[in-house]
């Protein structure tokens, strides 16, 4: 699912993913796992969370890649 957001938002960052072989278990379950605790401060984090409950379950699909894309340069360095 989040590699169809990014077919939509940002094909190149998905390219350079699938080049090399990074899927979305990496990427992906690094932040659901944490539920986002480990790049947000606590203001933030609850905040995040509001919108969190307060939306469509598959909006927290749309943070991982909004995430993502936000910190492109940093990954397609990589």
């Amino acid at each position: 699912m989040i590699e169809n957001l990014l077919t939509h938002h940002d094909h190149t960052l998905l390219a350079h993913f699938v080049r090399y072989k990074v899927t979305s278990q990496i990427y992906a379950w690094s932040l659901l796992e944490t539920f986002f605790s480990e790049i947000f401060n606590r203001d933030e984090w609850l905040c995040l969370f509001d919108h969190i409950f307060s939306n469509h379950p598959s909006f927290i699909l749309y943070i991982v890649t909004s995430y993502c894309i936000n910190n492109r340069s940093a990954l397609l360095r990589v």
